[in-house]
Order: C-alpha cells, then structure tokens, then sequence
C-alpha cells in the first residue's frame, strides 16, 4: 500500500489528495514522514534509484530515458552535529569510507528525463579535495549500472570543463571520435557531453584574452565589442539594450553567469555592430566580431532548444536537418547530441528538447534555486564570508587539537557547569537543593556549580579531549564519548543529580560548541 500510494502521489500530488477522499489511502504527512526514514547521507544508496523507480513505474517507456549529470562544487568548511545519526556532519565521506578530513568540496550525481521533466538526485559524496577522475569514474559506474537495474535507459553524462572532469573524459579515452563509452554486461553506450552553458563561458572567457581564428583567416575580437559597447551606451537609443557594464567589465562572480555570456553571443549584438558599422561609427573590422557571434548564438539555440515551435529557427527542438580545449568540449558535446538523437530515433523519436541535456538541474540544486534552499546546507565561500579574496582555508582552525579553541576557559566552564545543574532539577527541587548551593544568587537564572562538581567538570573535559580528537569522525559519536566519559568517578552537583543525564547533556553541549567555534572561526578567517 506504501508503494503504491507514493507512486500515485509521484504522479500527481491534486490526484492523490482527491483518491485519498474515497480510498483508504495513507496521509501525506504519513507520507513525508516515512520517506523520511529513508537514509539521506552521502553515497549511493539504493534507495534512492527505488524512489525514482516508484515515480516512473506507472509513465510511458520513453519516460525511463535519462541523462547523468554530474557536478562538483566547493562548499565553506562547515560542522553540524546530527542528532539523528548520532556524527558530525562536514567531514569528508562518501558513504563507504569516512575520514577526519574536512570537506570543501561536493560531488552530486542526478537523473535528469530527456523526453519528460523531472530531476532526481540519486547520490553525492563530500571530499576534502577535488575529487580525483578514477573515484569519478568509479561512482559514475556504479550509478549508471544501479540506473539499468532500476529500469532506466541512461543515454549519456554531462559535466562542465572542471580540472578533474577533463581528466575523467581522458580516462574513458573520450574525444570527438569518439564520445562514447560502453558499460555492464549488456554493453550498454552511453555518450559523454560538457554542459554547453558552460562552454559558452569558457568561449566568451578565451575571447576576452586573445582574439580568436576562424573560418580561414577571419578574426574576433573582444576590443571591438568593447568599442561597440562605448558607442552605444552614449546613444539615446541603443541598438543592444541588455548589453550593460557588467557584461563587458566583469567581476570574478559575475563571470559565472551563463546570462551574461550569452547576451554578449547575441544576435541583437551582431546586428548593432552590423549597423554601427554601416554608419561608420566603429571599426569596419568589428564585422568579423560579429559574425562570429552571429555563429555561435546559433551553435547555442541549437544545443538549448526547449520548444517545439519558436520563432527563431534554430532555438526549435532538434532534428536531423538541424585546438583549444573549449573547442575539442565543443565537438564532443554536439557529436554526442547528434549521436544520441540517432539512438532515440530507434525509437521512433521525432526531435529532441535539447535543454534536457544540460546539468541546469544540479546547477539549481547547488545554487537554492529549488524548493528546499539548499545555500543552507551547502553554504559557499562566496556567499558567506566577509572578504571572499581572504586565504579562508589557510587561515581556518583546526578540530585536530581542541584545546586551541579555547572551549576550556574558566568562564566558559563554570558557566556550563551551572547550566548542566540547572537542568537537574525541576522548579519544585530548587527551594530545596538549588538554594543551598547557589544561595548568592537568589532570584536569578545564572548560577555557580560547586567547586567539587566543577573539578569534576574539568576532569571530564580532559577527557573529552583526550577523546574527541580520535572519535570525531567516527559514526555513533555520542554514544562513544559517553561511554569513554563514563569511566571518570563521578561527582554529583546535588543529592538528586543523574550521572546518565549529566553526561548526556554535557557531550551534547560540547559537541555543538566545537562545530559553532570551527564554523565561526571559518566564517570570520580568523
């Protein structure tokens, strides 16, 4: 009944609130709190590909058509202890091996349907480093297998230019003859593709460096641009309206934005040059600039279509009339479209949305741009930090030695101390125990442990030290320095107080005030 009705309410959510009227059919809050359960940590699990097996179970055959998209992203060091998994999340982990090095780094994998919408992530891992192309390679594998079992059909894997992508593609021996690879005992091919959003940074990021050779001889330049630009914007009417200052002089976050390289490869672009031109108002030379433009504004609707019908031919769905390492990116990406769309028409596909083959998907998920906000729990260096341009990693403190975090000073720990005894005791208890104790401070909140029960405290933070540095990285965290904690003799802070609950809520608050004092740390550079 359980599968069933998530696969129902996968379909459609209005569906499934009208059956669940004259069916017996589970609530969603029921719903949402058994998926719930399902694990959410870093890896590969299988549960995911289950969950997108229920979504699809019902749909048409071509629906279980799919492309990988992969991406990585430096994340801002960042700690958090959770209660529910009992660990500290932040550390490097990808499900099956754990280590005590911090993560700055996240791979993402997601299933994205290239004849129907929908996206399903289906696995990420942490690292502390750029992850290496042969681990890619390895969870690459063993996504696109675990993908066949689930009755999926992955026709191929887009990634951007990153270091270690580049790298992955040399380990699959991938060029533009050919872009494919073969996998599992069915020998199934899949096409390998950069994203082409981001091949139109890397080209606009090459011409804005050295002017650029085509078509035997013609060259593009980005100073004419510039020149174009200069012109324009003194002009009551401009001939390229979206063309502003931050297209043309851009900052090193502006430079990440698609947007704005694509209105600069524009065709309204092209055409005020063209008639700057004409009017001898820039440089004849800027026609060259121009066409070149014009060229790859069209090589861009081709590779973005996402309508059947639209007014610009080229930005319509795809169809077969239709030296640098860009250049080479480029030629794998469009063999691979053409490629994959003679794989669909075997079945019988008359074009292809190619939008759908492109990791906007995952690029949305990094970027909070989806229902649940992810900048919360994968923060950015960028968006988080005060000055971006400051050596954050080299100036980040360590969970290695926890005594240079100052979690020990003197205030810190009495004021724990009164902390803890204060949640051993219930309103009625105080008149009678609290007072004796803390009799100085009548009529207030704040209080002072006893001496003994303090020795006692530090004792345990010793201990907790001593312990912390080997554990932290382990699963089962708070039930391990508990069990370590337990073998210190024990000092109550009253005739009432509960060694069990003294520990428990001592390794709590000293677990989550190390993870706030390396984020904040973090956050400040210092």
């Amino acid at each position: 009944m359980k599968q069933l009705s998530l696969s129902v309410y996968h379909i459609s959510q209005v569906a499934y609130k009208y059956l669940a009227k004259g069916l017996s059919l589970p609530s969603e809050k029921f719903l949402r709190r058994y998926t719930s359960k399902w694990p959410t940590g870093p890896g590969i699990h299988d549960i995911y590909f289950e969950s997108l097996k229920l979504k699809l179970m019902n749909q048409p055959g071509n629906t279980r058509l799919c492309m990988i998209c992969v991406d990585e992203m430096s994340i801002l060091p960042f700690l958090k202890y959770d209660r529910s998994r009992d660990m500290i999340v932040g550390f490097e982990d990808d499900g099956k091996i754990r280590s005590s090095l911090i993560a700055k780094s996240v791979v993402a994998f997601m299933a994205r349907g290239i004849t129907h919408i929908y996206k399903h992530l289906f696995g990420y891992a942490f690292v502390n480093t750029s992850c290496p192309a042969k681990k890619f390679k390895e969870m690459l594998f063993s996504c696109v297998e675990k993908l066949l079992e689930a009755g999926l059909y992955p026709k191929g894997i887009v990634c951007d230019q990153g270091p270690n992508f580049v790298a992955l593609a040399k380990l699959l021996c991938i060029s533009p003859e050919p872009m494919s690879f073969t996998i599992g005992v069915s020998k199934e091919e899949v096409f390998f593709m950069f994203d082409v959003p981001h091949l139109m940074k890397s080209v606009r990021n090459n011409l804005m460096k050295a002017p650029m050779m085509f078509d035997d001889g013609k060259e593009a330049c980005w100073e004419l641009i510039v020149e174009f630009y200069k012109k324009d914007s003194k002009q009551r009417f401009k001939l390229a309206l979206k063309l502003a200052r931050h297209h043309i002089y851009r900052s090193n976050f502006k430079k990440m934005k698609v947007k704005l390289a694509t209105q600069v490869f524009n065709h309204t672009v092209a055409a005020g040059i063209y008639t700057r031109v004409s009017c001898n108002e820039i440089s004849a030379k800027a026609l060259e600039t121009a066409e070149f433009l014009e060229d790859f504004d069209a090589v861009f609707d081709v590779c973005n279509s996402w309508k059947v019908f639209n007014s610009k031919k080229l930005r319509r769905t795809y169809k077969e009339t239709s030296a640098q390492a860009f250049i080479k990116g480029w030629l794998i990406s469009i063999n691979s479209i053409e490629q994959i769309f003679a794989a669909l028409q075997s079945e019988e596909f008359k074009f292809l949305f190619t939008r759908n083959l492109n990791q906007d998907g995952l690029e949305h998920t990094f970027g909070g741009n989806c229902e649940v906000q992810t900048e919360w729990t994968l923060p950015t260096v960028s968006l988080n930090i005060p000055n971006v341009r400051a050596p954050v990693i080299h100036a980040m403190p360590s969970v290695g030695d926890i005594h240079e975090m100052d979690i020990n000073e003197r205030n810190a720990s009495y004021y724990v101390g009164g902390y803890i005894c204060s949640k051993q005791h219930t309103i009625s208890d105080s008149a009678e125990t609290v007072y004796t104790h803390f009799r100085q401070y009548e009529g207030c909140s704040l209080y002072y442990a006893p001496e003994e029960f303090m020795t006692y405290l530090l004792q345990l933070e010793d201990e907790f030290c001593k312990y912390f540095g080997a554990l932290k990285a382990n699963k089962m965290l708070y039930v391990s320095l508990i069990a370590a904690l337990g073998a210190v003799p024990y000092t109550a802070c009253c005739e009432k107080g509960d060694k069990s609950l003294l520990l428990r809520i001592f390794v709590a608050v000293s677990v989550n005030n190390i993870c706030k004092q390396f984020n904040s740390g973090v956050r400040d550079g210092s």
